[in-house]
């Protein structure tokens, strides 16, 4: 049960990795608020303007694109490659345009580009397109230098990106690499700044951190997690999987369970388990590689597979809203291998999610069928849990006859008792 890989041809003109660089800065200010726009249109009219001139000037000889007649970069110019390119029309062409004059500038060029935004007549949109344009592909280059640049853009926006380049300065001189990071957050730039406390663009950073540790030193990797509050160690070691490759992840394991709680070290692992679900096209067989490879002990092996399951439903079975039997049933099959603890609350997690193809009561009369295959009253209980529709207090009573736990079936008709209330007033 798995399907063919997917694969992109990029342009063949840009390395697929510095052209993601270069263009990160004006893919990411396509964001910014339209309001922001009003501040550029004296800045364009004048540029249209000087275009037209220098079109009827002549006389200069053959320039560059980008390049004045001494050769040096001719920012003016570039901004209205910019400015076209957010403009639309004929933007595609003029972000080519400005593409490669940046892949073509040299280190030194690049660091004068962005001690220039300051002098240049732009507005603050434009300003920090570019400017995040020429620090993505300064720090594609030399991360060292191109990260002294952090603190002029915004993290929030560009926060991948940044995070990304700090992985390849770790490559580079993790020990630099390292102390910058230390020296920032002593600084307090990676205080959080949401209501929530969620440290967004640390984790980032430390994830990646972690990543070079792991290679290099684990026992530096686990005493780093040691110093930060429970509550970062589970954004950190949750994060780790967007930065790595899927079939990495042993390390990782090591560290959750000695530095989470049982119970946050379980969500970690299920976390990484759906990552690679949804890359999996349905082929449950690379959850079990992953099961291998962290060890997963019995009690982890049933949170992942439960876990792991309505992902591998929508990968090959439901995206299109259809509960395809046929891919339930080799969901089961790998269960039955896996977790064979965890199959009854599998199967009601799926049965008790609404399908466009299947009406409740055929997943009903399925629930019947399998509790009777003897898959036990989680079954029942799971399918009750998963959507609040399914609730329907009649429903709940017929099915609390087949519980075989007297404790189960009381609350489930406890809880029949609570929805009719609920249901009258709702007039269903």
């Amino acid at each position: 049960m798995h399907g063919m890989g997917r694969g992109m041809k990029g342009a063949i003109w840009v390395p697929p990795a510095v052209a993601v660089a270069v263009a990160a800065g004006w893919i990411g200010s396509r964001k910014q608020a339209v309001a922001q726009m009003e501040e550029e249109i004296v800045v364009l009219q004048a540029r249209i303007e000087r275009a037209k001139r220098d079109a009827g000037a002549g006389g200069e000889g053959e320039r560059r694109p980008g390049r004045d007649a001494d050769g040096r970069a001719d920012w003016h110019q570039v901004v209205d490659w910019l400015a076209a390119a957010e403009a639309g029309g004929h933007g595609m062409r003029s972000q080519m345009k400005l593409q490669r004059f940046i892949l073509e500038l040299t280190d030194e060029e690049l660091i004068a580009g962005i001690e220039e935004m300051d002098s240049l007549d732009l507005g603050a949109r434009l300003k920090a397109s570019l400017e995040s344009m020429l620090i993505g592909q300064l720090i594609e280059r030399d991360p060292a230098v191109g990260m002294g640049y952090f603190h002029r853009l915004d993290r929030e926006e560009h926060g991948w990106m940044l995070a990304r380049g700090f992985g390849r300065w770790l490559e580079s001189d993790a020990g630099a690499a390292m102390a910058w990071f230390d020296q920032e957050i002593d600084k307090g730039t990676f205080e959080s700044r949401s209501l929530d406390g969620r440290q967004e663009e640390r984790k980032r950073f430390e994830s990646v951190l972690l990543r070079s540790l792991l290679k290099t030193n684990p026992d530096a990797a686990s005493a780093r997690l040691q110093t930060m509050p429970e509550s970062l160690r589970f954004e950190v070691l949750s994060a780790y999987g967007q930065w790595n490759d899927p079939g990495k992840f042993e390390g990782l394991a090591e560290l959750a369970r000695a530095n989470l709680s049982a119970e946050k070290c379980d969500e970690v692992l299920a976390q990484h388990a759906r990552h690679l679900a949804s890359q999996s096209e349905g082929d449950p067989r690379k959850i079990s590689q992953y099961l291998e490879k962290i060890e997963a002990t019995a009690e982890e092996r049933e949170h992942i597979a439960e876990s792991v399951a309505l992902t591998l439903m929508m990968a090959e079975g439901g995206h299109q809203g259809v509960l395809r039997l046929e891919v339930m049933e080799e969901i089961q099959a790998w269960v039955s291998e896996e977790a064979p603890g965890s199959l009854g609350r599998v199967t009601g997690k799926i049965l008790g999610m609404q399908w466009g193809d299947t009406s409740r009561e055929e997943r009903v009369e399925l629930l019947k069928k399998f509790h009777a295959e003897g898959m036990g009253d989680e079954l029942v209980t799971t399918f009750f849990e998963v959507d609040g529709s399914n609730r329907d207090p009649e429903m709940m009573r017929e099915l609390s006859a087949l519980l075989n736990d007297e404790d189960s079936r009381a609350a489930l008709l406890e809880a029949a008792d609570e929805q009719e209330p609920s249901m009258k007033e709702s007039g269903n």
